[in-house]
Protein backbone atom coordinates (compact mmCIF):
# COMPACT_ATOMS: atom_id res chain seq x y z
CA UNK A 1 0.00 0.00 0.00
CA UNK A 2 1.16 3.32 -0.90
CA UNK A 3 1.32 5.73 2.04
CA UNK A 4 1.96 9.79 1.48
CA UNK A 5 4.40 10.95 4.46
CA UNK A 6 3.05 15.24 5.31
CA UNK A 7 6.20 16.56 6.92
CA UNK A 8 7.74 20.30 7.51
CA UNK A 9 11.26 18.46 8.47
CA UNK A 10 12.69 17.16 5.39
CA UNK A 11 15.97 17.16 3.94
CA UNK A 12 17.99 19.18 2.29
CA UNK A 13 16.40 21.22 5.13
CA UNK A 14 19.18 20.43 8.00
CA UNK A 15 18.27 19.09 11.90
CA UNK A 16 17.99 15.82 13.89
CA UNK A 17 14.39 15.64 12.89
CA UNK A 18 14.83 15.38 9.33
CA UNK A 19 18.13 13.22 9.39
CA UNK A 20 16.09 10.73 11.04
CA UNK A 21 12.74 10.90 8.21
CA UNK A 22 15.53 10.47 5.82
CA UNK A 23 17.50 7.74 7.51
CA UNK A 24 14.01 5.57 7.49
CA UNK A 25 12.11 6.90 4.78
CA UNK A 26 15.33 6.34 2.26
CA UNK A 27 15.52 2.80 3.06
CA UNK A 28 11.48 2.09 1.73
CA UNK A 29 10.72 1.27 -1.27
CA UNK A 30 10.25 4.44 -3.58
CA UNK A 31 7.17 2.89 -5.21
CA UNK A 32 5.34 2.63 -1.75
CA UNK A 33 5.47 5.98 -0.77
CA UNK A 34 5.38 9.90 -1.57
CA UNK A 35 6.17 12.68 0.52
CA UNK A 36 4.73 16.26 0.59
CA UNK A 37 6.29 19.04 2.46
CA UNK A 38 7.94 22.54 1.76
CA UNK A 39 9.84 24.59 0.26
CA UNK A 40 12.20 25.09 3.27
CA UNK A 41 15.31 25.14 1.63
CA UNK A 42 16.53 27.09 -0.85
CA UNK A 43 18.38 23.30 -2.78
CA UNK A 44 15.45 21.85 -2.49
CA UNK A 45 14.73 21.62 -6.20
CA UNK A 46 18.10 20.23 -6.72
CA UNK A 47 17.80 17.69 -3.87
CA UNK A 48 14.11 16.91 -5.40
CA UNK A 49 15.28 16.25 -8.87
CA UNK A 50 18.22 13.79 -7.31
CA UNK A 51 15.69 11.55 -5.79
CA UNK A 52 13.71 11.56 -8.35
CA UNK A 53 16.25 9.54 -10.13
CA UNK A 54 16.67 7.01 -7.99
CA UNK A 55 12.42 6.98 -7.93
CA UNK A 56 11.58 8.96 -4.60
CA UNK A 57 9.21 11.04 -5.18
CA UNK A 58 8.99 14.85 -3.66
CA UNK A 59 6.37 17.47 -3.93
CA UNK A 60 6.15 20.67 -2.35
CA UNK A 61 3.43 23.29 -1.12
CA UNK A 62 4.74 26.95 -2.07
CA UNK A 63 5.23 28.30 1.24
CA UNK A 64 7.93 27.32 3.45
CA UNK A 65 5.69 25.67 6.20
CA UNK A 66 2.96 23.66 6.59
CA UNK A 67 0.21 24.49 8.30
CA UNK A 68 -2.66 22.43 9.99
CA UNK A 69 -5.49 24.56 7.62
CA UNK A 70 -8.46 23.20 5.99
CA UNK A 71 -6.34 24.20 2.43
CA UNK A 72 -3.71 21.71 3.81
CA UNK A 73 -6.53 18.74 4.53
CA UNK A 74 -8.02 19.74 0.94
CA UNK A 75 -4.14 19.45 -0.52
CA UNK A 76 -3.53 15.96 1.83
CA UNK A 77 -6.45 14.48 0.36
CA UNK A 78 -5.75 15.36 -3.30
CA UNK A 79 -2.75 14.36 -2.93
CA UNK A 80 -3.64 10.90 -1.51
CA UNK A 81 -6.34 10.38 -4.13
CA UNK A 82 -4.16 11.15 -7.28
CA UNK A 83 -1.03 8.97 -5.98
CA UNK A 84 -3.38 6.54 -4.50
CA UNK A 85 -2.01 6.54 -0.92
CA UNK A 86 -4.40 4.86 1.50
CA UNK A 87 -2.35 6.25 4.84
CA UNK A 88 -1.32 9.60 5.62
CA UNK A 89 1.76 9.66 7.72
CA UNK A 90 2.33 13.44 9.51
CA UNK A 91 5.02 14.38 11.42
CA UNK A 92 4.90 15.92 14.20
CA UNK A 93 1.88 15.14 16.00
CA UNK A 94 1.45 18.06 17.23
CA UNK A 95 0.70 20.76 15.36
CA UNK A 96 0.93 19.63 12.31
CA UNK A 97 -1.08 16.42 13.50
CA UNK A 98 -4.05 18.57 14.31
CA UNK A 99 -5.02 17.80 10.52
CA UNK A 100 -5.19 14.09 11.12
CA UNK A 101 -8.77 14.09 12.19
CA UNK A 102 -10.15 16.58 9.18
CA UNK A 103 -8.63 14.45 6.53
CA UNK A 104 -11.27 11.17 5.94
CA UNK A 105 -8.83 8.68 5.92
CA UNK A 106 -6.57 6.47 7.90
CA UNK A 107 -3.55 8.55 9.32
CA UNK A 108 -0.23 7.47 11.60
CA UNK A 109 1.68 9.99 13.54
CA UNK A 110 5.29 9.88 14.50
CA UNK A 111 6.44 11.22 17.70
CA UNK A 112 9.90 12.87 18.62
CA UNK A 113 9.69 14.08 22.07
CA UNK A 114 8.96 18.31 22.88
CA UNK A 115 6.00 18.10 20.24
CA UNK A 116 4.56 15.86 22.62
CA UNK A 117 5.61 16.55 26.26
CA UNK A 118 4.79 20.20 26.18
CA UNK A 119 1.17 20.24 24.92
CA UNK A 120 0.86 17.50 27.19
CA UNK A 121 1.51 19.44 29.91
CA UNK A 122 -1.18 22.51 28.89
CA UNK A 123 -4.88 21.64 29.20
CA UNK A 124 -6.04 22.71 26.13
CA UNK A 125 -2.73 21.37 24.01
CA UNK A 126 -3.38 18.16 25.92
CA UNK A 127 -7.00 17.75 24.81
CA UNK A 128 -6.23 18.57 21.42
CA UNK A 129 -3.45 16.39 21.09
CA UNK A 130 -4.86 13.51 22.69
CA UNK A 131 -7.94 13.84 20.20
CA UNK A 132 -4.84 13.75 17.57
CA UNK A 133 -3.46 10.58 19.09
CA UNK A 134 -6.62 8.70 19.56
CA UNK A 135 -8.09 8.86 16.12
CA UNK A 136 -4.21 7.84 14.40
CA UNK A 137 -4.32 4.57 12.97
CA UNK A 138 -0.70 3.97 14.32
CA UNK A 139 1.90 5.94 16.28
CA UNK A 140 5.67 5.98 15.27
CA UNK A 141 7.69 6.63 18.07
CA UNK A 142 11.58 7.92 18.54
CA UNK A 143 12.22 5.79 21.32
CA UNK A 144 10.30 5.00 24.75
CA UNK A 145 10.32 8.55 26.24
CA UNK A 146 7.99 9.91 23.36
CA UNK A 147 5.86 6.58 23.57
CA UNK A 148 5.50 7.32 27.12
CA UNK A 149 4.54 10.84 26.91
CA UNK A 150 2.01 10.33 24.33
CA UNK A 151 -0.07 7.44 27.07
CA UNK A 152 0.47 10.11 29.54
CA UNK A 153 -1.72 12.57 27.62
CA UNK A 154 -4.01 9.89 26.56
CA UNK A 155 -4.28 8.73 30.63
CA UNK A 156 -3.98 5.43 29.41
CA UNK A 157 -7.02 5.31 27.36
CA UNK A 158 -7.37 4.88 23.88
CA UNK A 159 -3.77 4.25 23.33
CA UNK A 160 -3.43 3.30 19.26
CA UNK A 161 -0.79 1.04 18.10
CA UNK A 162 2.59 2.23 18.93
CA UNK A 163 5.88 1.23 17.13
CA UNK A 164 9.18 2.32 18.90
CA UNK A 165 11.87 3.35 16.56
CA UNK A 166 15.01 4.55 18.34
CA UNK A 167 17.41 6.63 15.91
CA UNK A 168 20.03 4.71 14.14
CA UNK A 169 23.74 5.41 14.59
CA UNK A 170 26.43 5.14 12.27
CA UNK A 171 28.53 1.81 14.06
CA UNK A 172 31.28 3.01 11.32
CA UNK A 173 31.63 6.40 13.01
CA UNK A 174 30.43 5.99 16.90
CA UNK A 175 31.19 2.29 17.64
CA UNK A 176 30.73 1.14 20.86
CA UNK A 177 33.89 -0.17 22.70
CA UNK A 178 34.45 -3.31 23.77
CA UNK A 179 34.65 -3.87 27.45
CA UNK A 180 38.29 -4.17 27.12
CA UNK A 181 38.84 -0.78 25.05
CA UNK A 182 36.62 0.82 27.28
CA UNK A 183 38.94 -0.21 30.15
CA UNK A 184 42.06 0.61 28.57
CA UNK A 185 40.12 3.98 27.78
CA UNK A 186 39.42 5.01 31.38
CA UNK A 187 42.71 3.97 32.75
CA UNK A 188 44.45 6.40 29.79
CA UNK A 189 42.38 8.82 30.92
CA UNK A 190 42.27 8.42 34.27
CA UNK A 191 38.41 8.41 34.54
CA UNK A 192 36.39 6.19 35.81
CA UNK A 193 32.86 6.27 34.30
CA UNK A 194 29.89 4.17 33.96
CA UNK A 195 28.10 4.65 30.90
CA UNK A 196 25.06 3.67 28.72
CA UNK A 197 24.20 4.27 25.30
CA UNK A 198 21.97 7.64 23.67
CA UNK A 199 18.46 6.98 23.80
CA UNK A 200 18.69 3.52 25.40
CA UNK A 201 17.30 2.69 29.25
CA UNK A 202 20.17 2.24 31.97
CA UNK A 203 21.19 -1.86 31.71
CA UNK A 204 22.03 -3.97 34.96
CA UNK A 205 25.29 -3.78 33.83
CA UNK A 206 25.31 0.08 33.21
CA UNK A 207 23.34 0.02 36.78
CA UNK A 208 25.94 -1.75 38.77
CA UNK A 209 28.92 -0.23 37.47
CA UNK A 210 27.08 3.19 39.00
CA UNK A 211 26.64 2.33 41.67
CA UNK A 212 30.31 0.66 42.38
CA UNK A 213 31.34 4.48 41.78
CA UNK A 214 29.04 5.79 43.98
CA UNK A 215 29.99 3.11 46.94
CA UNK A 216 33.49 4.70 46.57
CA UNK A 217 32.82 8.82 46.13
CA UNK A 218 32.17 11.19 49.13
CA UNK A 219 29.30 13.31 46.75
CA UNK A 220 26.65 12.04 44.21
CA UNK A 221 25.09 14.57 42.21
CA UNK A 222 22.28 14.72 40.38
CA UNK A 223 22.89 16.96 37.01
CA UNK A 224 20.01 18.82 34.91
CA UNK A 225 19.71 16.02 33.00
CA UNK A 226 15.90 15.19 32.14
CA UNK A 227 14.37 12.27 33.73
CA UNK A 228 12.43 10.10 31.75
CA UNK A 229 11.51 6.41 32.30
CA UNK A 230 14.66 5.29 30.39
CA UNK A 231 17.03 6.78 32.72
CA UNK A 232 15.04 6.58 35.97
CA UNK A 233 17.55 4.34 37.43
CA UNK A 234 19.83 7.23 38.14
CA UNK A 235 17.42 8.23 40.82
CA UNK A 236 17.34 4.65 42.13
CA UNK A 237 21.34 4.88 42.56
CA UNK A 238 20.14 8.22 44.54
CA UNK A 239 18.13 6.47 47.28
CA UNK A 240 20.68 4.09 47.33
CA UNK A 241 23.37 6.13 48.05
CA UNK A 242 21.60 8.63 50.69
CA UNK A 243 21.16 5.30 52.34
CA UNK A 244 24.57 4.58 52.53
CA UNK A 245 25.23 8.23 53.95
CA UNK A 246 26.43 9.58 50.68
CA UNK A 247 26.17 13.60 50.24
CA UNK A 248 23.76 14.15 47.46
CA UNK A 249 23.57 16.96 45.75
CA UNK A 250 21.03 17.78 42.99
CA UNK A 251 20.60 21.29 40.63
CA UNK A 252 17.27 22.90 41.49
CA UNK A 253 14.43 22.25 38.88
CA UNK A 254 14.01 18.90 38.95
CA UNK A 255 9.98 19.24 38.86
CA UNK A 256 10.63 20.76 35.25
CA UNK A 257 12.18 18.19 33.84
CA UNK A 258 10.74 15.08 35.38
CA UNK A 259 8.61 13.15 32.45
CA UNK A 260 7.53 10.22 35.30
CA UNK A 261 5.80 12.60 37.64
CA UNK A 262 7.84 9.98 40.50
CA UNK A 263 10.99 11.68 40.61
CA UNK A 264 10.36 14.31 42.41
CA UNK A 265 8.35 12.48 44.96
CA UNK A 266 11.14 10.21 45.21
CA UNK A 267 13.68 12.87 46.28
CA UNK A 268 11.21 14.08 48.36
CA UNK A 269 11.32 11.28 50.37
CA UNK A 270 14.54 10.93 50.87
CA UNK A 271 15.23 14.33 52.71
CA UNK A 272 18.94 15.67 53.48
CA UNK A 273 19.33 16.73 49.50
CA UNK A 274 21.32 19.51 49.12
CA UNK A 275 19.62 21.72 46.12
CA UNK A 276 21.68 24.19 43.98
CA UNK A 277 21.04 26.93 41.44
CA UNK A 278 23.03 25.59 38.83
CA UNK A 279 26.78 23.57 38.04
CA UNK A 280 28.70 26.92 39.12
CA UNK A 281 27.55 26.46 42.62
CA UNK A 282 28.38 23.38 42.44
CA UNK A 283 32.42 23.66 41.22
CA UNK A 284 32.30 26.58 43.71
CA UNK A 285 31.52 24.37 46.41
CA UNK A 286 33.34 21.53 45.56
CA UNK A 287 36.51 23.96 44.60
CA UNK A 288 36.11 25.13 48.56
CA UNK A 289 36.18 21.59 50.31
CA UNK A 290 39.69 20.29 48.15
Amino acid sequence: MTHLLVTNDFPPKVGGIQAYLWELWRRFDPETFVVLTAQSHPDALAFDREQAARGIRIERVAGRILVPTPQLAHRIRETARRVGAGLAVIDPAFPLGVVGPRLGLPYAVLLHGAEVAIPGRLPAGRELLAHVLRRSSLVVSAGGYPAAEASRALRGRGVPPVVEIPPGVDLDRFRPLSPTERSEARRDLGLPIAAEAPFTPITNEAFDENMELITKADVVILTEVPIGTGNFRNINALERASAMGKNVWVIKGVAGRDFTNDAVRALDALGGIRYFGGTREIIKELSEHE
